[in-house]
């Protein structure tokens, strides 16, 4: 994507996030989900900020059984 203006802002509220101790960042989409693009973007604009998380990545779309998979995924995490 590239920094532009808005990327800019973003890396800026980012970092913020992140010198304030930021725990944990989860994403999980399916390959087909209408979000996919977004999911990416953000996983690119974390990566890009050096911030850690995770990026969890099912076939599928925006359905009830991806979630549970996340779910499943992540609310592990929580209690670490």
């Amino acid at each position: 994507m590239g920094v532009c203006g808005d990327d800019a802002i973003v890396d800026e509220q980012l970092q913020k996030v992140k010198k304030a101790g930021y725990k944990l960042y989860c994403i999980g989409c399916g390959k087909f989900d209408f979000v996919w693009g977004m999911a990416k973007n953000l996983d690119e604009t974390l990566t890009r900020n050096n911030m850690e998380h995770i990026f969890y990545v099912t076939d599928g779309g925006h359905t009830w059984s991806n979630w549970r998979v996340y779910l499943n995924t992540f609310a592990p995490l929580l209690f670490k």
